[in-house]
């Protein structure tokens, strides 16, 4: 079964490490997407699931 984790951005000094420890964390059947709030998303995407 795959899982997907969705993790939201926003350029504070706290995200890379986070971003970082959540993706050493995941196993091999996690799917890790990364939304930057700053830099949004060409369709909107990111400011729609947020």
């Amino acid at each position: 079964m795959n899982r997907k984790i969705e993790i939201f951005t926003a350029g504070w000094p706290l995200c890379d490490p986070v971003v970082k420890m959540v993706q050493g964390l995941t196993c091999d059947s996690c799917e890790v997407t990364l939304y930057d709030m700053i830099k949004l998303c060409d369709d909107n995407t990111c400011l729609n699931k947020a």
